[in-house]
């Protein structure tokens, strides 16, 4: 059966969130949809929650050995029977009006790359009302919380690149490729979707430095492919930012400070906002540190 648009979201050990964010996205205002869920190897009981939604004549679920976001989602790309495809996030829950507000830009004109609001929230419910932030704009050309393109332009520029097997840049990267298509990337803030960001406590502090670390790594990925202007500004290496977080920051008395703040409080205690500052200095020295190991 073929469908107008498709969702793809990508998952690995997230079932949790996963159970409460898939059902809004069987109720959406648009009815012409199909939704694949790409298992990237999950070993929690992700099956189980999927199988919770077979009744769903429109949804997909397709399991396949960890790889990473790039190679799941060209595995939900192969899947995909519609015209238009929508990325997104198992933590992301989708407003009524999601898939409507989409298909209406792509109504405007061709070769549109379709982006939608991000609206971040850390409670036990869903705002009632969008409340915009900065945070919930992106000015990438290409991001995939909530995007939606034509899925014949996907297959032009190549899909994702899957050397990116870790956190990081793989929708950037792919999203320089769809410009020298001569895409046009445009906002549409009515496609707005609600991101669940789980409050930070002192136990998380280790999965933050982890994924800055990966981060990283994927960052040489890119620029090894890739060492435009564009793509050094994107990532934060070009001079003199680069050098200078390396000379303020990398050092061994800054990140035993900040070591130091951040270990000394049990693993359940919220963050406060002091100790989310210096964790994100001290994500950002573990971010720099790496590029500079790997090149």
């Amino acid at each position: 059966m073929k469908y107008v648009i498709s969702i793809i979201i990508c998952t690995y050990n997230r079932a949790s969130i996963l159970e409460k964010s898939l059902p809004a996205l069987f109720k959406q205002s648009f009815s012409s949809y199909e939704v694949i869920l790409v298992d990237d190897g999950s070993t929690d009981n992700t099956k189980d929650i999927a199988s919770k939604f077979s009744t769903h004549s429109n949804f997909v679920y397709l399991y396949k050995e960890n790889g990473g976001l790039a190679s799941a989602r060209n595995r939900g790309l192969s899947a995909a029977r519609g015209e238009y495809v929508l990325l997104t996030d198992d933590d992301i829950f989708a407003d009524y009006y999601l898939l409507e507000e989409h298909l209406k830009t792509h109504k405007t004109g061709e070769g549109l790359v379709v982006k939608g609001i991000v609206n971040h929230f850390s409670g036990e419910e869903i705002p009632r009302k969008p409340e915009f932030t900065m945070e919930d704009i992106s000015y990438n050309f290409f991001w995939t919380s909530n995007v939606s393109i034509k899925k014949d332009y996907i297959d032009r520029s190549g899909r994702f690149d899957e050397d990116f097997r870790e956190y990081g840049w793989e929708d950037i990267e792919l999203g320089l490729r769809l410009r020298k298509l001569g895409l046009k990337s445009v906002t549409n803030k009515k496609a707005i979707v609600y991101h669940f960001k789980k409050e930070l406590t002192f136990g998380d502090i280790p999965s933050v430095i982890r994924r800055a670390c990966a981060k990283g790594r994927s960052a040489v990925v890119f620029l090894k492919k890739n060492s435009s202007l564009r793509a050094r500004l994107t990532t934060g290496v070009f001079f003199p930012r680069f050098h200078i977080n390396m000379f303020l920051f990398s050092n061994r008395i800054a990140k035993k400070i900040l070591n130091h703040i951040l270990t000394s409080q049990k693993e359940e205690i919220p963050l406060g906002f002091f100790q989310k500052l210096c964790l994100r200095q001290l994500a950002l020295i573990n971010y720099y540190e790496t590029i500079k190991k790997e090149f």
